[in-house]
This record gives structure tokens, sequence and C-alpha cells, in this order.
């Protein structure tokens, strides 16, 4: 089993740390920007252009580099229209349907050989990873440095290298 930059095990301590995380970067007028192209991209004549305007702001909290986030391929905006409207409610319920998740019991059960890899600036808290990596039984954390949620594309070398040396062990 691969997991690269999970969710975290448990909502609580780290889905509060992550959002703080995800908007430490950011000015209080980048902060406003980011609203307000959100809420343009619903009803906007043009959703695809507002939804690349907003993409191209957002995806910096996910980075190591703000600035200069790495090329993504494909189009996150390339999708029918009703997902303009609907894609940020969808997002809000899956995470609610969650609960107050916390799967550390069922992980102490799962008997594969496991490894975790987390950017050192993801916003999705380290320590999560640490906890998935404590609590399976036969699991490995490699942290990836100069990276954030996007560790394959933001250091595709020491990934792929941690992946092969686990698929070969």
């Amino acid at each position: 089993l691969v997991l690269v930059d999970p969710i975290p095990p448990r909502r609580t301590p780290y889905g509060e740390q992550m959002d703080d995380h995800l908007h430490a970067w950011m000015d209080d007028a980048t902060r406003a920007e980011l609203s307000r192209l959100g809420a343009a991209r619903r009803g906007a004549a043009d959703p695809v252009a507002a939804c690349r305007a907003y993409w191209a702001l957002f995806i910096r909290g996910y980075v190591n580099d703000p600035q200069h986030p790495p090329a993504f391929r494909g189009d996150p905006c390339n999708v029918p229209a009703e997902s303009f409207t609907s894609a940020a409610r969808v997002g809000e319920l899956t995470m609610a349907s969650l609960g107050d998740w916390d799967w550390r019991p069922m992980l102490r059960k799962l008997r594969v050989p496991t490894l975790i890899v987390h950017g050192d600036h993801d916003p999705i808290p380290l320590a999560s990873a640490q906890e998935w990596a404590a609590e399976l039984p036969d699991a490995r954390l490699v942290t990836i440095r100069d990276s954030g949620h996007f560790t394959y594309l933001e250091q595709p070398q020491a990934f792929y290298a941690a992946i092969y040396e686990f698929l070969e062990r």
C-alpha cells in the first residue's frame, strides 16, 4: 500500500491545523481575492475562465513555493458545467459525512507493507503522516523535502526513488 500525502487518520486535531496551514501563506488581500474568485466561479458567464483564475490562486496553499507552483497536467476546470456550482458543496458534504473520524483502531489491524509519502510543506500536518506510520503495523514514512502536497510533481526524483525502493523491498 502506498499512501501519498494522505488525509489525516483522524479529524481532531488535524482538520483545523490543515486549514491554518492552507491559509498561512496568504495575506488579507489574497484571502479576499480567493473568496471573491470562489464566489465568482459559481455564477460566471465564463465558468471555465473563472475556475482557472480561482485554481491558479487556490493551489498555492498546497505547494512548497506558493509563488511558483509546479505545472499540472490536464485542466482541473475542464469539467461539466454543473461541477462549477456543486464542487464546493460536494467537498463539504464528503468531509461532513466522515463525521469526527478516527481510523487508528482499524489501522492497527491492517497487515500489509505500507509506504507513507509526505511533503515537508504539505498543508496536511506532518504529524498526521507520522501517526499513520505509527498506527500501521508494517509502515514506513518518507518525508520529501521542499515539497507540498504534490510530491510527485514538486520533487519527482525523490518521490519515485522512494516508491521504487519500497516496491523492491
